[in-house]
């Protein structure tokens, strides 16, 4: 399970969610200084690319007791089935990415889809196949079927460039108005609420509403820097989009193959906390810290270890765990990376072989912190300097009966934890703890605990 500050938001699909070419056109050049634009000039630059999409889908519905019962009376028989199907239909919007007639747009538009229309700015219709879907990134790439006459195309920018503040265009299919255009600002930037494995939305407050998913993000020089996804359930003013630089990396894989290959590296990791960070010596909470790792998978035969810190993907600096998510599986299965790791107090680079993620495998998993407050009383301490009451744990560790109030362990551990290791050093029982506790130590001490059948690390300031 990836960390992630878990918004609660909706998809801006309206209804229910329900040969390998050249890539599309894209604009290369970076951003330029934002520049002065009309906003009328801009759109009608721009919206012939952008088409509105209905996807009809059979769904089972479950018969009402009025159906079961009079049904056979009214000559409709349940079939032996307490469900019904029926054909539901969900409006979304997208746009097109070459002359050739591909669509890019969200894949919970289209998800479960056994019929998709799409139509555009001049009234053109046309059935459309999908070529290829990613669930994890939320994109999905469509063909239109016997494509006459030509297409406007849009042109992708790159959202790495973006900027908090610069001036942004929506243009989508809102509750079935077709072509409709908002604008705002880009709000932030690398937006993680808990949508996916791989979150790194623009937030922008361009108003985004349901029928808008799919549908593009435009700059202020017509280039398209996001895909608008999602809305904030209980918010205005508030959307999300995928960045464009997403698109890039997946929809030519969709088009080659009709789905995606990730790199894997066959870790569990967690984030690096400022106690963790002081306990290890890091002069910064950055990186991601490895957990637990796959016995023969990438990482061990790299030679990785729990209690490492991963601080860079070749020159790609990780702040943080989902980015270390992305990184690797952005990168192609087989290929070759150099891990920068912290490990005892120094930096080192570590070569590694990603192995390829499966359909169906989970992804990289990330331990969170608890925020649950742990119960005083119990038994008086007998490991006085963390300030927690200890008995032998089955199998080894020392599990922790009582937690002081007050003490290091306030807030940071539970009743219940079992501590395993000691900066590095493994725990075999209660009394080994109290020894390595009272050992000369950093302004904390590092931790490894199992928790619900799970290991994580944490970080113990002391002297409070």
């Amino acid at each position: 399970m990836l960390v992630a500050t878990v918004a609660v938001v909706h998809s801006c699909e309206r209804g229910a969610r329900g040969d390998s070419a050249p890539p599309p056109a894209v604009a290369d050049a970076p951003h330029a200084d934002v520049e002065t634009a009309d906003f009328a000039d801009l759109v009608e630059k721009v919206r012939g690319s952008v088409v509105n999409i209905t996807s009809k889908r059979v769904v089972a519905v479950r018969r009402t007791p009025f159906e079961e019962f009079f049904g056979p009376f009214l000559g409709r028989r349940p079939e032996g089935s307490e469900e019904r199907r029926r054909v539901q239909q969900a409006l979304g919007s997208g746009f097109i990415v070459d002359a050739d007639g591909h669509v890019v747009t969200n894949f919970h538009v289209i998800e479960g889809a056994e019929d998709i229309s799409v139509k555009l700015y001049d009234g053109r219709q046309y059935d459309a196949d999908i070529v290829g879907r990613d669930d994890k990134t939320d994109i999905a790439l469509l063909k239109l079927r016997d494509v006459t006459g030509d297409l406007p195309v849009a042109t992708l920018g790159r959202s790495s460039d973006l900027r908090v503040g610069e001036l942004v265009l929506a243009i989508g299919n809102p509750f079935g108005l077709g072509n409709t255009v908002t604008h705002g600002i880009v709000s932030a930037k690398g937006r993680v609420i808990g949508a996916g494995p791989y979150d790194n939305f623009v937030q922008t407050d361009a108003s985004i509403n349901p029928g808008n998913s799919g549908g593009p993000l435009f700059d202020m020089k017509g280039r398209v820097i996001g895909v608008n996804a999602m809305i904030e359930a209980t918010g205005r003013g508030i959307g999300f989009a995928i960045p464009v630089d997403d698109v890039r990396a997946v929809v030519p894989q969709l088009r080659a193959t009709g789905r995606v290959e990730r790199g894997r590296i066959g870790v569990i990791f967690q984030p690096v906390t400022d106690e963790i960070a002081m306990a290890v010596g890091l002069s910064a909470a950055k990186g991601a810290m490895v957990v637990d790792v796959e016995p023969g998978g990438p990482a061990e035969q790299a030679g990785l270890r729990p209690g490492d810190v991963l601080l860079k993907v070749d020159e790609e600096v990780i702040e943080g765990p989902e980015q270390l998510a992305r990184a690797i599986a952005g990168r192609k299965p087989f290929t070759e990376v150099a891990l920068t790791i912290f490990r005892d107090g120094e930096e080192k680079v570590v070569t590694a072989t990603l192995g390829r993620i499966e359909p169906q495998e989970p992804t990289a998993r990330v331990e969170q912190r608890s925020t649950k407050k742990p119960k005083g009383g119990g038994p008086p301490p007998n490991a006085p300097g963390l300030g927690i009451a200890v008995e032998d744990a089955r199998g080894g560790g020392a599990r922790i009966v009582s937690i002081q109030p007050g003490s290091p362990a306030d807030g940071v551990l539970l009743p219940g934890d079992v501590i395993i290791e000691v900066d590095g050093a493994p725990v075999g029982d209660s009394r080994e703890l109290r020894r390595l506790a009272s050992r000369p130590k950093r302004p904390a001490m590092l931790l490894r605990v199992r928790r619900n059948g799970e290991e994580r690390y944490v970080g113990l300031p002391l002297g409070r």
